[in-house]
């Protein structure tokens, strides 16, 4: 194998080890973005999902307009922060509970004020069913999370033992083929300036 032949050989395996490094990292990151990034949508959509509970609770309900109407903006609230969280994880589970409970809530704020005491119930089921969707969520994103944290100390130490692949395999290789080769050529030259014969083979 020539020199040149060598260092093109030397080149692919730095190369091989630059992309499969730069692979991990972009995958570790990609799925990190996913996890965090629905973090904040999730936690705000459990915040209006206890807020919706305080006001429409198991022996109580939003009587008066103002408290209807901080209700209704509470639920329509919810819809952009699913439309955010579903740029990072599936949601249709959730879209339909939260849509359940509009057309619950809706339905009930229509009825004749005699009639709602009855109807109540419907609208706290279809609450209670998507609190507790809200709620699973973001504990399976929390754990999520936690593990996501240590993949990344585990990429850290894969990063640092790929660097010192890196280094190793690069020094070996060059010491083989090109900086033992180099020694061996300048003991050949120095041998014949002395009018001696070389103490190895001519390379």
């Amino acid at each position: 194998m020539t020199l040149r032949h060598r260092l093109l050989l030397v080149y692919l395996i730095v190369v091989l080890l630059s992309v499969a490094t730069v692979g991990v990292t972009a995958f570790e990151f990609n799925r990190a973005r996913r996890i965090f990034g629905a973090l904040q949508p999730w936690n705000d959509m459990a915040l209006g999902a206890q807020k919706l509970q305080s006001l429409f609770g198991h022996d109580h309900w939003p009587a008066l307009e103002d408290q209807q109407l901080a209700f209704v903006g509470i639920l329509v609230g919810q819809y952009p922060k699913l439309a955010e969280a579903a740029d990072y994880r599936a949601v249709d589970p959730v879209r339909e509970a939260l849509n359940n409970l509009n057309r619950r809530f809706q339905s009930w704020r229509e009825l004749p004020e005699s009639e709602k005491p009855s109807e109540s119930a419907a609208v706290r089921q279809a609450l209670l069913a998507y609190a507790e969707l809200v709620d699973l969520e973001l504990t399976l994103l929390h754990a999520e999370a936690a593990q996501q944290e240590t993949r990344r100390i585990i990429l850290l130490l894969i990063l640092a033992g790929l660097t010192m692949l890196h280094v190793l395999v690069i020094g070996s290789l060059l010491r083989r083929w090109l900086i033992r080769p180099l020694e061996r050529l300048n003991r050949q030259v120095e041998a014949l300036a002395r009018g001696q014969p070389p103490p190895e083979p001519l390379l």
